[in-house]
């Protein structure tokens, strides 16, 4: 998904040596980036909360605040 030079900060080096402890599991500290993960699961996330805004915002209104009301919620 990236070029493969662009390494994050954290795995240029030795390899993983920081992780952080999050509810007793120990996480290592590495970027984002090339994870696709995140990515459908916010989409998934953000098709379910428009299908819902859908069906409260009238239709006259509906290509202005659909799209405006989806991310909003979906960002918070």
């Amino acid at each position: 998904m990236i070029h493969p030079a662009l390494q994050n900060a954290w795995t240029i080096g030795g390899g993983i040596e920081k992780t952080i402890n999050v509810f007793g599991l120990n996480v290592a500290m590495v970027g984002y980036q090339g994870t696709v993960l995140p990515i459908l699961i916010a989409v998934w996330i953000l098709g379910i909360v428009e299908r819902n805004v859908r069906k409260i915002v009238p239709e006259v209104l509906d290509i202005l605040l659909t799209p405006f009301l989806t991310i909003m919620i979906t960002s918070l």
